[in-house]
Formats: structure tokens, sequence, C-alpha cells
């Protein structure tokens, strides 16, 4: 991924999706995420950025949250089944890259259809809970920043507000010169604020 990729990304697949509509598009801290052409993309767009910061990944990010410990546990248990297999029935030396692509793609497979058993909906209310919990899936305007449930916080400790607002009104705006790269600051109250790398 770089730059040029992302934002053609933004233009094929987003625009045409949320047309003028305000929409929220959250993403990773990756370099070719938090460039000037990107934000300006987005804004052009009515499209607020929302960045899951640094090493939150496994707090904020829902399908870390909720899914994918389980599911690559379940894709780890079907390829060493599938391999087991294989080899007590072909003369395997070395495994080539190209048999470890096919037994890896079917256990994908395979642990897709165990998460998602026809009829089975406990596992999409999990999905759709951890939504909820990391605040993807809250009003925009802040009125349930009380239900956020991101591990080692009190529920009701988190404030988000209202995204909508523009940044003016918050009173805040993202640059980013040359060689620069913003870093969450741990403020001591629960609370994060953005700095640049070289203040």
């Amino acid at each position: 991924m770089n730059e040029t990729l992302f934002t053609k990304f933004i233009l094929k697949y987003l625009v045409p999706l949320f047309g003028k509509q305000r929409a929220l598009f959250i993403f990773d801290w990756f370099r070719t995420h938090l460039t000037p052409q990107v934000f300006q993309t987005c804004r052009d767009h009515h499209i607020t950025p929302s960045l899951i910061p640094a090493g939150t990944t496994p707090l904020t990010q829902p399908l870390d949250v909720a899914m994918n410990k389980p599911f690559k546990g379940l894709i780890k248990e079907f390829i060493k089944e599938l391999r087991e297999k294989k080899e007590a029935t072909e003369d395997i030396e070395k495994w080539s890259v190209s048999q470890h692509r096919v037994v890896t793609t079917e256990a994908v497979g395979r642990a897709w259809e165990e998460w998602y058993k026809p009829g089975s909906q406990s596992q999409q209310k999990i999905v759709i809970q951890s939504f909820h919990d990391t605040g993807i899936a809250l009003p925009v305007d802040g009125s349930c920043d009380h239900e956020l449930n991101i591990k080692g916080f009190t529920p009701g400790e988190l404030v988000v507000g209202d995204w909508t607002r523009s940044e003016e009104e918050m009173g805040y705006g993202v640059t980013e010169t040359e060689n620069s790269e913003l870093l969450p600051t741990d403020t001591g109250n629960n609370t994060v604020e953005f700095r640049l790398l070289d203040e």
C-alpha cells in the first residue's frame, strides 16, 4: 500500500458508496495513511478520518478485539490437521511454498465455515458487539459514549464527542510537516493527545 493506492481506494470505493453524505472512515496507523493528500481527499469528500492510534489495535480495532485470535486459532488447527492428513497419504520430504498456500487456503475456508455455521448467530453478535464496544457503531453525536467498553477503562470514563463537528469547532487540526509523524501522548487522565514526532 502507498499513498497513491490508498487515495485511489478512497475515490473508487468510498466516495461512490457515501456520495455527499458525511462519513467516518477508520484506518490504522500506517505512514501512507497519514499523508496530507489522504487527509485532503477525505476532507474534499466529506469523509472524517479516524485513526486507530499506534499500539492500541488490540484494544480499539473491532476484529482484533473480538474475532482475530479465535479465528486464527481455528486456521492453525485446520492447517495442522490438513498437513498431517497430507503427510499420511503422500511422500513429502519438504513442503513447497505452493503446497503451503493450498493448505492455508483450504484451512481459511474451513475456519470461515466453522466460524459462521448456518443457523448460528452467536459469532455475528460478537462481531457486532465489538463495533459497539469500540465506539464505531455508536451514535455519531457522542450521546452514547458512556457505552464504550474498551479494556483497561471503566465504562463512562471515555468521551469521544461529536465527530461530525468540524476541526475548527473542535479546536484542533492535523498538520503534518515533512519527515514528521504524529504520535499519541497519554495525558494521564484517560485522554490522548497527538503531537508531532519532531516536537
